[in-house]
């Protein structure tokens, strides 16, 4: 600390403090968001487990990652059902997979969602998200909400571009002092011990570059990125157009045939929605996006019909 007090002045460093701060900020939010994610795998890998098994891919285990349980088997008017047992409620959305011959379908229980001709925007997801009907289709509009993308986004940007730079001044500046010190120090330990101290110092300035840049692309990226979801709902068939300052710069991601898109619970408030389709013989999966718990209905606006049936 005498050492930084030498090289930085008293309200430079109250403004180094805030800046940290708001390296930090982000740094904690996506490390709940990371452990939420870490238990959103168990859902998911159930979920993945069952579509092999009643799409006949690989990929799929015969007992559930939560229960430890092997999965349920019955049959039901000429299809095969396959079903977890889900005693800890980890889907929490009731969900079974039929195969009637070379036909799977997928049947959950969903609340209801009307979508408005003109379009929907859903008020509980993490981003601004509108659901736009087309002719046989449904497009999903993502893009951070106006008060980050204008404000928060930017705000994060300007950080990380003035933090970059301080730990860019600091890094150079310890390196040339470390030099200096080490030019006039005697004996091994005494050169040890300074070289210790420059190499912690280096890479302190050094971490605090890489977050800096880190904040620096997470507020650019924020502030200009949208994404586009098309879903042909008959045919199975999804496009992901993403969009760069209002322009797409290449062409979008093609996925076809869709076999369901699969609520799967995100923290205690959300789901995220995924997409399951066969993919080199096993069950390939595509984040879609975030959507509130009061709000999941909206996945049966994605489905291949009749899939998904409402309460």
């Amino acid at each position: 600390m005498r050492r930084l007090a030498g090289l930085v002045p008293g309200p430079a460093t109250a403004a180094l403090a805030a800046v940290v701060a708001l390296i930090a900020w982000p740094i904690l939010t996506k490390a709940v968001e990371f452990r939420d994610l870490y238990r959103s795998r168990v859902q998911l890998g159930c979920l993945t487990n069952l579509a092999a098994m009643t799409s006949g891919l690989e990929g799929g285990g015969p007992v559930c990652p939560s229960s430890a349980r092997p999965y349920r088997t019955d049959f039901a008017a000429d299809a095969q059902v396959f079903r977890c047992d889900d005693p800890r409620n980890h889907l929490r959305v009731p969900m079974i997979f039929l195969r009637s011959g070379e036909i799977v379908q997928v049947r959950m229980t969903l609340p209801d969602f009307a979508l408005m001709p003109g379009g929907s925007e859903l008020a509980t997801t993490k981003v601004r998200t509108v659901l736009t009907p087309g002719n046989g289709s449904v497009t999903v509009h993502l893009e951070r909400k106006p008060w980050e993308r204008f404000f928060v986004m930017p705000l994060a940007a300007l950080a990380g571009f003035i933090a970059l730079l301080i730990s860019g001044h600091f890094a150079v500046d310890s390196h040339l002092e470390t030099r200096t010190e080490l030019a006039a120090t005697t004996g091994v330990v005494a050169w040890l011990g300074t070289a210790s101290r420059g190499l912690a110092w280096l890479g302190l300035w050094t971490c605090v570059a890489v977050w800096a840049g880190v904040l620096l692309a997470a507020g650019i990226r924020g502030s200009s990125h949208t994404r586009d979801i098309t879903v042909q709902r008959e045919q199975g068939r999804l496009e992901i157009q993403d969009r760069w300052f209002g322009r797409a710069w290449n062409g979008p991601e093609v996925i076809s045939d869709i076999q369901v898109v699969a609520p799967v619970a995100f923290g205690k408030r959300y789901f995220r929605l995924y997409a399951l389709f066969p993919e080199a013989g096993a069950v390939g999966r595509r984040f879609l996006f975030t959507v509130g718990e009061a709000e999941v209905g909206a996945a049966s606006l994605l489905q291949r019909p009749p899939v998904v049936s409402g309460r």
